[in-house]
């Protein structure tokens, strides 16, 4: 299995908006919409159990943050579904909206009810490791503002309560998840491409186009 592309960042750093307006690949950078069918649920089940399992015959730690989270077992979950959208051949179009990295960041910024880093990481060994990391690269207040300014536009499940409950020590919390991913890619050689909020329309467009030619270049 293989995960050619991965993009992650803070919620509201962009990463919708700039592939919606940029990327080829705009079509297939979407929410969850894909129904399972009925063999894809049974191995959602296995992947599940698989995650769970791994956790909890690890550090004893991991047992206690499982159930810290104002929704238990979300990433589990959610990763167990998106595991049924790897690709499993080098030759396969790249996808985005279903890679295993960026639902780590959501869970620590909108559900975790704790500071735990180890607790992520411990997780990426079992992951495809991914040829190219699009890292959105925001600093946490500015992510925090373009969040409260955004509400519950793009809801991803929230409540307006759970919304404003969300504050910068939360979202620090991603962003020191983030640095911790991509230092962990990089020493496993991953190419790493940074793109700035800040960036300019050009900049932006030559970005889309270095990812969009590295998506290209291996298939049929």
């Amino acid at each position: 299995m293989i995960n050619k592309l991965e993009v992650i960042g803070l919620p509201a750093a962009g990463k919708s908006t700039f592939y919606r307006n940029y990327s080829s690949y705009a079509a297939l950078f979407d929410s969850d919409m894909k129904k399972l069918n009925l063999w894809q649920k049974f191995k959602c089940k296995i992947v599940f159990l698989k995650l769970l399992a791994f956790l909890l015959v690890g550090e004893t730690k991991n047992c206690k943050i499982l159930l810290q989270s104002r929704r238990r077992l979300w990433l589990l979950k959610k990763l167990a579904y998106r595991f049924q959208f790897v690709r499993k051949s080098e030759f396969d179009t790249p996808y985005l909206e279903k890679g295993l990295l960026q639902p780590f960041i959501t869970d620590a910024v909108e559900f975790a009810k704790h500071n735990s880093i180890s607790y992520y990481i411990s997780l990426l060994p079992i992951l495809p490791i991914p040829k190219i990391i699009i890292h959105f690269d925001i600093d946490a207040n500015v992510a925090l503002e373009r969040y409260q300014g955004r509400g519950i536009a793009e809801p991803r499940d929230l409540t307006s309560s759970e919304v404003e409950r969300i504050t910068f020590s939360e979202f620090k919390h991603g962003e020191i998840l983030l640095k911790a991913i991509v230092k962990y890619y990089k020493a496993r050689g991953v190419k790493i491409i940074m793109l700035k909020h800040d960036m300019t329309e050009e900049n932006k467009t030559l970005l889309c186009e270095q990812i969009y030619k590295y998506g290209t270049k291996n298939e049929k």
